[in-house]
């Protein structure tokens, strides 16, 4: 399946912070970034909350921060 879902934006994603995880931080910060307008990609393991994050308004992945290895 796609990485990015249906209705994400073509072309830039006009994103200046990317956000690894919704812990205690990654919320903090995610929601201190929508209240200052600033455009933000949130990297999230848990398909649930990246669904929720989507239904929300947020630009969200599904996926880790670990490199892959060949």
């Amino acid at each position: 399946p796609p990485i990015l879902g249906p209705d994400w934006p073509q072309g830039s994603l006009g994103a200046e912070v990317i956000v690894i995880g919704l812990g205690r931080v990654g919320k903090r910060l995610h929601e201190g970034l929508q209240a200052m307008r600033t455009g933000h990609v949130v990297v999230e393991t848990d398909l649930g909350r990246v669904g929720q994050l989507r239904e929300m308004g947020a630009f969200a992945v599904h996926g880790t921060p670990r490199a892959r290895r060949s």
